[in-house]
């Protein structure tokens, strides 16, 4: 390993301030981020190998740093979280000093804007003013950070009790109960086996630990997680692993049990859930379509965007275009208008968007029905473009890899 002596610093500095931070923490809040991580920005990052970086070209990633590794190490680092924008302007004004303003920071188009511009200013007003709304964004942080630090050195522990790093041995009173030590370590466990390949979220982790809880008595069952990865239970052990097997669902269909051929690539300003995080090979994708938005359900900015079969919807409804203006109808119903046979509709695929309490279908995959029987997607009227509002474009891309 490399001591301190061998190895070079250097840091990357950039200008963010404690504004910066409070409108981190209000977004986290209103995309439903885990309580953990409802805290603003970190002074310094963690390390990145910087002669890999200069090197190769490559995208800086302190994730998979290892400190023995290099004897260049470089940081970001934002020394001015302590400071607030007005104090900034202040300076360079009393020193005549001069600087450049983003011309879209005036514009609420974009979500961040929105919140800085309209919304810490109505909290500002709620809360008594900026001071009283500064110390309480302080205190959720401290709060969060503490809470952060807690847990996660008591899920390093539970893990350190497990007798495989490959393997993740549930408690004994699992089919009761997983609490929150329990949940983190899982949750860290996942991210670690799969290198930070698969992305968990809190709502992927809810469906885990439900799964656990609700079918105590299943000590053999598989659960699709995402981007081909799968988890399974067998006895009190669990493993995490790549591939298309069959898998084994509860007797009620609550998720489905092959993989879903379609993958979201890209996404303006909406939360991904499905977006595929891998570096896919170009001749992976067989079809690529692009679907235009005009509105949104007004949640859909803090909510998850995602591709499901229908039988995972519920009784979902939907408008085709030709039908704009009349009554939604269930999506079945739309399929067997479309000469769906009846033992396929349940296996359509449906774009989705969805927060805790409420799923909206914005498109609907027809197969056969493109040019060359590729298969088309049909837009829900009630999100097709408008002229006077801003359109949404969503990239999706079917993969030969499922």
């Amino acid at each position: 390993a490399k001591t301190d002596a061998d190895r070079r610093w250097g840091a990357i500095l950039t200008a963010h301030h404690r504004d910066d931070a409070d409108e981190n923490i209000l977004l986290k809040l209103l995309r439903g981020s885990h309580l953990t991580n409802l805290r603003g920005m970190d002074a310094r990052s963690d390390g990145f190998d910087l002669q890999s970086v200069h090197d190769t070209g490559n995208k800086i990633d302190a994730d998979s740093y290892s400190s023995s590794q290099s004897s260049f190490i470089g940081y970001f680092a934002k020394p001015m979280l302590n400071v607030r924008k007005m104090h900034v302007r202040e300076y360079l004004t009393s020193n005549s000093l001069q600087w450049r303003e983003d011309e879209s920071n005036s514009s609420s188009k974009y979500k961040r804007n929105k919140v800085r511009n309209e919304l810490m200013p109505l909290l500002s007003e709620i809360a008594g003013g900026e001071r009283a709304l500064q110390k309480r964004f302080s205190n959720l942080e401290r709060q969060s950070r503490d809470i952060s630090r807690d847990l996660s050195k008591r899920s390093k522990d539970y893990l350190r009790s497990m007798p495989s790093n490959s393997t993740f041995l549930l408690p004994a009173d699992s089919g009761t109960h997983v609490d929150l030590v329990q949940e983190e370590a899982l949750h860290s466990w996942i991210m670690k086996v799969t290198n930070r390949e698969l992305q968990v979220t809190y709502d992927q982790m809810i469906r885990i630990r439900d799964q656990i809880h609700k079918y105590p008595n299943r000590l053999q069952w598989t659960l699709d997680v995402g981007n081909l990865w799968k988890l399974r239970r067998n006895g009190d052990t669990l493993v995490v692993f790549k591939g298309e097997g069959e898998s084994q669902p509860p007797h009620d269909g609550t998720y489905s049990g092959t993989a879903i051929p379609w993958i979201i690539i890209a996404a303006d300003g909406l939360d991904t859930r499905g977006v595929d995080s891998r570096d896919l090979d170009p001749e992976s994708i067989s079809d690529m379509h692009e679907l235009r938005f005009g509105t949104f359900p007004k949640e859909s900015e803090y909510a998850n965007l995602n591709i499901l079969r229908l039988k995972e919807c519920g009784s979902i409804k939907f408008i085709p275009p030709w039908r704009k203006g009349r009554s939604a109808i269930k999506i079945k119903e739309f399929l067997r208008g479309q000469k769906v046979p009846l033992h396929r509709r349940e296996e359509a695929i449906v774009l989705c968007v969805s927060d805790d309490s409420s799923r909206h279908a914005l498109a609907v995959y027809l197969e056969g029905t493109g040019d060359g029987g590729t298969g088309e997607w049909i837009v829900n009227a009630n999100f097709c473009p408008q002229d006077d509002l801003p359109v949404t474009t969503v990239v999706l891309g079917k993969t030969s890899l499922t």
